[in-house]
């Protein structure tokens, strides 16, 4: 068999190994580096941290933060591991408790925890539920406590459940994340909030918004930002709506709606500055320069209400411009 190996064709060959070399360590080794060095990460940081970085380990434990002589959080977890070189404690099966400036108190329970022994700030992971002591239930994967803010927030998408009524169970809503001020107890669920209110004999509304605020000391339910609401055939909008509480039953008995109110059906649309909408009973009732629209007649007047869901329209000291076509339908 006739070679073909010359001096060239040798030089040619270790030219190409000595750069296939090259490619190896400048591209897959760092790769490796990289792999090994978030494993070593995750080793020392994760839940499962490895055997030998494990310092210590504490059974039923319960710790107090306390500031300015009055307890700012209380947390129990089944199991506390301490991992060497670090200023923290991996918590599992964590309940804790944060006391607001206003004396309500905030629940969290989660399957596994962080507390940073420096900072007293806690984070909990895991099938996470914030309770309010006033009944609001809210639930998470994630949320964080920061001990300088005095806030809980939670980065992953929140579920709230209102306390229950006489009808049943009250406001449910879903948000992209929480933020709660434990100076003033209020929460907030922002980003594409949604909420479903049931009402009585099965009937329910719709509303959409940014951001929606609640409080941990008293029932209430505030939305900002594009708001927008449905129930029965009637769609309002605005740029803020608050709901009104019946306080013996605990049931949103009204919503006031403000900022550049616009609400329609399919066979008129109503604006004004605000309108103030009776659920139970399916009266809107539109204050502030109202105007209601029809095919193309408008009516105008101090106040505008409507009563039975928008079927009947009655307009306080009216003034009226109606097409000719519709006097003539008349006549």
């Amino acid at each position: 068999m006739r070679s073909f190996w010359t001096p060239q064709v040798g030089r040619l060959s270790l030219l190409v190994l000595l750069t296939l070399l090259v490619v190896q360590l400048v591209i897959i080794w760092p790769r490796d580096v990289n792999e090994i060095s978030t494993q070593a990460e995750k080793s020392k940081v994760g839940w499962q941290p490895l055997a030998e970085d494990i310092e210590q380990v504490m059974s039923s434990v319960h710790l107090v933060e306390a500031r300015q002589g009055l307890r700012e959080w209380e947390l129990w977890a089944d199991q506390a591991q301490s991992l060497r070189g670090q200023e923290r404690w991996n918590l599992f099966e964590v309940k804790a408790v944060f006391f607001s400036a206003e004396g309500a108190q905030f629940t969290v329970t989660g399957a596994r925890g962080v507390v940073e022994l420096l900072t007293k700030n806690i984070r909990v992971e895991g099938e996470v539920l914030i309770r309010s002591a006033n009944g609001y239930e809210y639930r998470t994967e994630t949320v964080i406590y920061s001990s300088e803010d005095r806030r809980l927030n939670s980065p992953t998408q929140v579920k709230m459940l209102e306390p229950r009524n006489e009808f049943g169970q009250g406001l449910s809503l879903t948000g992209d994340s929480l933020d709660a001020d434990l100076v003033t107890s209020q929460v907030f669920v922002q980003g594409n909030v949604h909420g479903v209110q049931g009402l009585e004999r099965g009937r329910e509304f719709d509303i959409r918004s940014h951001t929606a605020e609640f409080s941990g000391l008293k029932r209430m339910g505030v939305f900002v930002g594009n708001v927008v609401m449905d129930w029965d055939n009637m769609r309002v909008t605005g740029s803020r709506a608050e709901f009104e509480y019946d306080a013996p039953t605990q049931q949103v008995k009204r919503v006031l709606v403000g900022g550049g109110v616009r609400a329609w059906d399919d066979e008129k649309r109503v604006t004004s500055k605000t309108v103030r909408a009776y659920l139970s009973e399916r009266r809107f009732v539109f204050e502030g320069q109202p105007r209601v629209v029809q095919d193309r007649d408008e009516l105008q007047g101090e106040r505008i209400v409507l009563l039975d869901g928008g079927t009947q329209v009655i307009v306080e000291r009216a003034r009226a411009r109606v097409e000719k076509e519709s006097l003539e339908k008349v006549n």
